[in-house]
């Protein structure tokens, strides 16, 4: 019976650990992490450091200036046109500077026509004019004579009416044969073809021996006293000009032509004579035409060769402005009151700019009047002595504390008291 009891005692106990000695070494471990994890002591806490962002400033100074508006174009002729014949005939002589690039004077013979039948035909209207002349001279004396006749009845009345009529008729007759004389005289002098005004030779497609016709192209020329260029402004451009739209311009903006030529940026002098009366369809932009005047020099080169000097020794800004030139012009806008030049790193979002007040980051908008590559003039709610930030930022919020690169009292790092950290660390953030 004792070996029994025994027995199931030992069965019991094997149950027992069976079932419930995985649950017992679990609970043990948990009791062992636990009680390790509690009697940790607490770390100590330290003033985390922040890094305070340094940035570069610019002052900004207020002024009044006039603001320059860029725009490009292409020179062109004021004029270009065929240049033809007005009578038909056999080319018997071209100017040597009819060539392409030749240059010419007002009324200078570029082409001769031959002219003797033109001659021929002058000299014929000619003395039939010079006849019928003399024919009514001896009329007008005829009737002089039969008016004294008739006054003393000496000759009937219908004779000195028969009279009076072939008189009236030859009167006729002589005005016709005259504007026939200036006819063919007009004919003879188209033989020489004459340049219409001061200018140089595009291209040329005429020489001796060609027999030409009237209204046939002998070539293409243009004029040479003003250059004449298109330029296609915004807009917002145009409000910066002060332009008399819709009437009459008397005197335009002045304008600086710059264009690179012979391998050197040269500059020339110009002012603004007109606006376009048409808004471009496709681009929607406007077109504004200046003139410089005395393009290619020549006016100079006249003065100093009376003068006895060598016109190829000139200034830079003499140099000729070469039609068909791609160049940039600077046009004078209007004057502006109260507006700061600042560099084009200042911009952001390119409508406003962050200034740095009492160490923390401030976003103010701005209305941007130039915008070139290197500098930006904008006008808005700034002041004299404001600090402008000009170095790129990362992420910037407004309110974010910054440093002026510049500020003699700065320190690369500050403790924040106020944030606390179980662990000394170094962080950038905001302030």
């Amino acid at each position: 019976m004792s070996g029994n009891l025994l027995n199931s005692v030992k069965r019991v106990v094997r149950w027992v650990l069976k079932m419930w000695a995985p649950l017992l070494v679990i609970f043990g471990l948990f009791s062992l992490s636990f009680a390790l994890l509690v009697g940790k002591p607490a770390p100590e806490e330290r003033a985390r450091l922040v890094e305070i962002p340094i940035v570069r400033v610019v002052e900004a100074n207020a002024e009044d200036r006039s603001i320059v508006v860029e725009a490009q174009g292409t020179v062109s002729a004021l004029r270009e046109i065929e240049f033809v014949p007005e009578v038909a005939g056999k080319v018997i002589d071209v100017a040597q500077n009819f060539v392409s690039g030749g240059f010419f004077v007002t009324g200078e013979v570029l082409i001769k026509i031959d002219p003797r039948d033109a001659e021929l035909r002058f000299e014929q209207a000619k003395a039939a004019a010079t006849q019928l002349e003399a024919r009514l001279a001896f009329q007008r004396r005829q009737v002089g004579r039969l008016e004294k006749l008739v006054g003393n009845a000496s000759a009937p009345e219908q004779r000195l009416d028969d009279e009076k009529t072939t008189l009236r008729t030859l009167e006729f007759d002589v005005r016709q044969a005259r504007l026939d004389r200036d006819n063919a005289a007009l004919q003879l002098a188209r033989t020489e073809v004459r340049a219409p005004f001061n200018g140089r030779v595009r291209t040329e497609s005429v020489d001796i021996g060609q027999y030409v016709t009237p209204g046939q192209s002998m070539g293409r020329i243009y004029s040479t006293d003003i250059a004449e260029v298109r330029l296609p402004i915004t807009d917002r451009q145009l409000g910066l000009l002060d332009l008399p739209l819709g009437q009459a311009m008397i005197e335009g903006p002045s304008v600086k032509i710059t264009g690179r030529l012979a391998g050197r940026e040269r500059s020339w002098q110009g002012r603004i004579v007109r606006v376009e009366g048409a808004v471009d369809t496709s681009s929607r932009v406007f077109f504004v035409v200046a003139h410089v005047d005395d393009p290619y020099g020549r006016k100079l080169s006249e003065t100093m060769i009376a003068e006895g000097k060598d016109p190829r020794f000139v200034e830079d800004s003499e140099f000729p402005l070469t039609v068909g030139l791609f160049v940039t012009a600077e046009i004078e806008g209007r004057r502006f009151e109260k507006v700061f030049s600042l560099p084009r790193t200042a911009l952001r979002d390119g409508n406003s700019v962050f200034l740095v007040d009492d160490g923390r980051l401030i976003s103010r908008p701005v209305e941007v009047l130039r915008d070139a590559p290197e500098e930006v003039v904008v006008s808005g709610d700034l002041n004299d002595g404001m600090l402008v930030v000009t170095s790129p930022l990362s992420n910037p919020v407004p309110g974010m504390r910054v440093q002026p690169a510049d500020d003699p009292e700065r320190e690369p790092v500050s403790k924040l008291p106020s944030l606390t950290t179980p662990q000394a660390s170094s962080v950038g953030a905001p302030g």
